[in-house]
């Protein structure tokens, strides 16, 4: 969507047309190979370790929710959590799980592609949001805070609203907590690197390379930390998928 975005210049944004008719085919061919890419990847089965939320009970201790495979004999008593978010999920049968993920991913990616046209417009048409004579910045550095500010208020938002419809008592595992404020963090890096990369490369060349490499990066962690890819075939899916999206970002980046 953020390439369709910066090509042809969807929502009043500029059109980013390449200058050369072999950069053209360059550009088209990175995208085509990045959605069969895609595919493969969708073909994965993946061997999901089975954990158990578990709240465990100590006598001179208060309860303490943790995430642990098995339950530790030497606990005075234990209970296996089976309340989620959305209870409903457990009742449908794989396929459909999974058609539904990706169904919700494909919705994801189309709103994470349109999440810089807003700043991309004003810098195509700075005429319309002139301050004080001044034309706004050209430099996408400048439009990070006010998005970074729009999250944290969203996301304070929808978590008020969650713990709301919980009557405030939300399930958040305390394992993670430290992790997703490094993880935030990370993300926060890597999304200064993107604004600035449409910045340089434009949408229509920034997006595929942008979007291709996490994905390989986190297929490598599923491999190799989580175990969560395990059998020929789906290596083979695994591999093909990653070969065909690194040649896309290559084909992407020539295109510039």
């Amino acid at each position: 969507m953020g390439w369709a975005g910066g090509r042809f210049g969807i929502f009043g944004i500029n059109a980013q047309v390449p200058s050369t008719s072999l950069k053209l085919i360059l550009n088209y061919a990175s995208v085509i190979l990045a959605a069969t890419g895609a595919i493969f990847f969708v073909l994965i089965k993946s061997n999901n370790t089975s954990k158990e939320l578990i709240t465990s009970y100590k006598s001179n201790k208060p309860a303490t929710v943790e995430m642990e495979k098995m339950a530790d004999s030497n606990e005075d008593a234990t209970e296996i959590i089976t309340e989620t978010d959305f209870p409903f999920l457990v009742h449908l049968s794989a396929p459909i799980q999974k058609a539904l993920g990706c169904v919700l991913a494909l919705m994801a990616g189309v709103f994470y592609g349109l999440m810089f046209i807003p700043d991309q417009y004003i810098r195509d048409h700075p005429e319309k949001f002139l301050y004080k004579g001044e034309r706004p910045p050209l430099n996408g550095l400048y439009y990070i805070n006010s998005q970074y500010s729009g999250i944290l208020l969203s996301s304070t938002f929808y978590f008020i609203v969650y713990a709301l419809l919980k009557r405030n008592r939300p399930m958040i595992n305390p394992t993670i907590a430290l992790p997703a404020m490094v993880s935030g963090s990370m993300w926060a890096i890597a999304n200064i690197g993107f604004i600035l990369a449409i910045s340089s490369l434009k949408g229509a060349v920034a997006y595929p390379i942008v979007v291709i490499l996490p994905g390989v990066v986190t297929s490598l962690w599923s491999l190799f930390w989580f175990r969560e890819i395990v059998g020929k075939k789906n290596y083979i899916y695994l591999g093909c998928g990653m070969f065909l999206r690194c040649l896309a970002a290559l084909l992407s980046g020539l295109s510039a």
